[in-house]
């Protein structure tokens, strides 16, 4: 409205949002999270609540876990073609310089917010376990996982029911399907960063390494921008020295004695340090 009051040459027209409500803070717009949305956060044991979905309706459980150990959009595991979406591993590493070096990945494309190409890695016991019995429930290796006999929209609209049957809603359990993404970005998070989210308590850690951590858990939720993690982490916390180092985060450092050497002697010790065959080589990965 803003735009069109610009082009119309009024642009005071509209107000300032916090002309229209009652109180100033209604009018600010945080995309931070400050709870944590995950079912386990709510008391919510995902692996019964699952088990108790499955015996109502097991293609729905099945894309209820699939959001869960791969951080999948609804609609995204709806319109998965299970066997075509594994990918070879060292098949995607010369295509996309983030992917990290894993056995098998999941492609999600169908069904992605524009269309937005990611693989996700196929590291854990239960992201395979997840993947196989999404198999059993596809005709051919080219189907999908939702009901052949029922629309897009049905099954979305199947899913929403089951949901609201066993309780799966904010009025209900103070749970959404939703909810296993959260779950599954504060878990990649920790591992990630070693530390827990900081929507999860989690102690402050340096901020390259949150910086890493959010990049890669934005990569595998679909996200091009690190800082959208924030309404699934919570904010960045300001770090403080701790002396602890996150696992495969955190590159080897050098350490240098105090020496005796003049500022400019020291310029050009690091700048010797640089050159091939000269003082002490980087370190790797810097």
């Amino acid at each position: 409205m803003r735009t069109f009051c610009e082009w119309i040459h009024h642009p005071g027209m509209v107000l300032p949002l916090e002309h229209y409500v009652s109180g100033p803070a209604l009018a600010k717009r945080s995309c931070v999270a400050h709870d944590d949305k995950s079912w386990i956060a709510h008391g919510i044991a995902p692996e019964e609540k699952l088990a108790q979905i499955r015996a109502y309706d097991a293609r729905a459980a099945c894309w209820l876990d699939l959001c869960l150990v791969f951080g999948a959009r609804l609609k995204e595991t709806i319109m998965l073609r299970p066997h075509l979406a594994e990918r070879d591993g060292q098949m995607l590493l010369t295509a996309d310089f983030r992917t990290r070096n894993c056995e098998t990945y999941l492609e999600l494309k169908r069904g992605t917010k524009g269309g937005r190409l990611r693989w996700v890695p196929i590291d854990t016991p239960a992201k395979r376990t997840a993947l196989e019995g999404a198999k059993s429930f596809v005709r051919s290796e080219t189907g999908h996982l939702g009901d052949p006999m029922k629309s897009l929209a049905q099954n979305i609209r199947r899913l929403k029911y089951v949901c609201e049957k066993l309780g799966i809603t904010k009025a209900d359990l103070g749970i959404t399907a939703h909810g296993l993404r959260h779950q599954y970005a504060a878990e990649r998070y920790e591992k990630f960063s070693g530390t827990p989210a900081p929507v999860r308590g989690g102690e402050p850690v340096a901020r390259e390494i949150d910086r890493q951590a959010r990049l890669l858990v934005a990569d595998e939720l679909g996200h091009s921008r690190g800082n959208i993690t924030g309404a699934y982490l919570g904010g960045i916390l300001k770090h403080r020295a701790t002396g602890r180092t996150a696992p495969h985060m955190v590159t080897d450092a050098i350490s240098v004695a105090p020496t005796n050497e003049t500022p400019e002697e020291a310029r050009h010790s690091a700048s010797a340090s640089e050159i091939p065959g000269m003082g002490v080589p980087p370190a790797a990965g810097i």
